[in-house]
C-alpha cells in the first residue's frame, strides 16, 4: 500500500518539536499532529512579570549545544521576537544548594568545567515558538487533530484514526503526547508509576536581592525549594512539600507568603518584594516498561516523567529525540524494523534510570532526620565541595557534557 508519511509525530511539545525539526532535512516525509495547532504558537505579548506563572524549563548546556545544531540559539529564546522586547529567560552561571538541619553547602560554577553558563531558564512556549519556526521553512506537515485508535493494515505500516474521522498511515508512529499518552494505552503498554506524596508549588517572585545567575536550591524536611534566575532580577519559585503545606502556601495572602518563602531562603535573597499567584500540582515518578511497541516509539514524558529536583524533564526528553532522529535516519529505508525500536529502548531506558536512581538516592539521603545522619550528610556535602575530581565530574555529567552525543550502533 502506499503510506501517507514515513514517520507521524503525535504531540506538539518540546519533545515531538525536537524530533520534528532534528528530521526535516532527512529526506523522510514527517507528519506532526496536535490538536493545539489550529491556534498560533508565538511568544506572547510580555508585560510585567509580576502578573503570569509561565512554564519554564531549564536546558542545560549539553542539550542547548544539541539544539544550536538544529538551529536554535539561547538568543532567540531569550528575547521576543515580535516586539523585540527582553523575555523572562535568563542563563544561570552557577548552582548553590544548601540544607536546612546543617551549614554545610556545595556550589557549582560554570568555570569549573570551563564553560559560562551551566544552563538557561527558558519559558516554555519561547522553545515551542522557535521550534515551530524551524518547521515552517520545512516540509514537514501540521496538522491539528488528535489520534483516538491505532492499527495495522499491512505488516510494515501502522495507521491512525484521527478524530475527525480521516486516517493517516506510515512506517513509524512517534508517541510524545505526555505522562497521560492516548498512545501509549493505545499500545497497550505498562507503566511503572510511584507518586512521591509531594506537590510542587509555582511562581514567579523577585527578591530585593539580584540572583547573581544562580539556581539557589534549600533542602527542607519535606523537599526542597528552588529559586531559578529568570531576566530582570526575577525568579521561578518552585517548592516541594507535602500536600498540607502545598495548600497552605497557595491559600496564604501575598504579604504573608513572601515572607515565609524569605525566611525559609535563610534571607539569601533579602525580602520578596513581588510574587505572582500560586500554582500546584502533585508529584510523581512515572516509566513505560518499554518504550517501543510494534512500528511505535515513545519520547519524552510519554516515556518517563520525573521529580522537578534536578530539572532534567525537558532536557532527557530533547536527547530521546536527537537520539532516536539519528537511528531513523540510519534506518531510512525502514525506520519501524524492530531492531532498531530495541536499540533506541535500550540505550535510552539505561540513562534515564540512572537518573532516577539517582534522584531517588538524593530523596532518600535528605530525607533523613536523625541527628547523625544529618552530620554524615553534611560531612559528605562538605567533602563533595572540596573534591577537585568527583565535582567536576558530578557537574559535567548532571549538564551532559561528559561524553559526546553518538547514537549506539545497532549490531544485534
Amino acid at each position: 500500500m502506499k503510506l501517507d508519511f514515513d514517520i507521524i509525530i503525535a504531540g506538539g511539545g518540546i519533545a515531538g518539536l525536537t524530533l520534528a525539526a532534528a528530521l526535516r532535512d532527512s529526506g523522510l516525509t514527517v507528519a506532526l499532529i496536535d490538536p493545539g495547532l489550529d491556534h498560533p504558537h508565538q511568544p506572547d505579548h510580555i508585560g510585567n512579570p509580576a502578573l503570569e506563572n509561565p512554564r519554564v524549563s531549564a536546558i542545560y548546556s549539553g542539550q542547548m549545544r544539541l539544539l544550536q545544531q538544529l538551529g536554535i540559539c539561547p538568543e532567540q529564546l531569550m528575547n521576543n521576537l515580535d516586539s523585540g522586547q527582553f523575555g523572562r529567560g535568563a542563563a544561570f552561571k552557577r548552582m548553590h544548594i544548601w540544607d536546612h538541619s546543617n551549614r554545610q553547602s556545595v556550589s557549582f560554577d560554570g568555570n569549573d568545567v570551563g564553560i559560562e553558563s551551566l544552563g538557561w531558564i527558558i519559558e516554555n512556549r519561547k522553545l515551542i515558538s522557535a521550534q515551530y519556526k524551524l518547521l515552517s521553512n520545512s516540509s514537514t506537515s501540521l496538522i491539528s487533530d488528535t489520534i483516538t485508535a491505532i492499527d495495522y493494515p499491512e505488516p510494515q505500516a501502522i495507521r491512525a484514526q484521527l478524530q475527525s474521522g480521516s486516517t493517516l498511515s506510515c512506517r513509524l508512529l512517534i508517541a510524545a503526547d505526555g505522562s497521560s499518552s492516548r498512545l501509549r494505552r493505545l499500545a497497550e503498554i505498562d507503566i511503572e508509576r510511584l507518586n512521591y506524596g509531594q506537590w510542587a508549588v509555582t511562581a514567579l517572585v523577585k527578591p530585593a536581592q539580584h540572583h547573581q545567575f544562580t539556581a539557589w536550591q534549600k533542602f527542607l524536611a519535606d523537599g526542597p525549594v528552588a529559586l531559578l534566575p529568570l531576566a530582570d532580577g526575577y525568579c521561578s519559585m518552585v517548592w516541594s512539600t507535602n500536600p498540607g503545606q502545598a495548600q497552605q502556601l497557595v491559600d496564604l495572602s501575598e504579604s504573608s507568603f513572601q515572607q515565609q518563602l524569605a525566611e525559609t531562603l535563610d534571607g539569601r535573597l533579602g525580602a520578596i518584594e513581588q510574587s505572582s499567584a500560586r500554582a500546584r500540582f502533585p508529584l510523581f515518578r512515572q516509566q513505560a516498561l518499554r518504550y517501543y511497541s510494534n512500528r511505535m516509539a515513545l519520547i519524552g514524558d510519554a516515556a518517563h516523567h520525573i521529580h522537578p529536583l534536578a530539572g532534567m524533564g525537558a532536557n532527557l526528553g530533547i536527547v530521546d529525540a536527537l537520539q532516536l532522529a539519528e537511528k531513523i535516519k540510519q534506518n531510512a529505508d525502514d525506520p519501524g524494523r524492530v531492531k532498531m525500536l530495541r536499540s533506541y529502548d535500550r540505550q535510552r531506558r539505561t540513562e534515564v534510570d540512572r537518573y532516577v536512581s539517582a534522584q531517588d538516592s538524593l530523596r532518600w539521603c535528605y530525607g533523613w532526620s536523625l541527628p547523625t545522619a544529618q552530620k554524615l550528610r553534611g560531612l559528605g556535602v562538605g567533602l563533595l565541595d572540596k573534591s577537585m575530581i568527583l565535582k567536576p565530574e558530578l557537574l559535567l555529567q548532571t549538564l551532559g557534557l561528559n561524553q559526546p552525543f553518538y547514537p549506539e550502533t545497532i549490531n544485534d
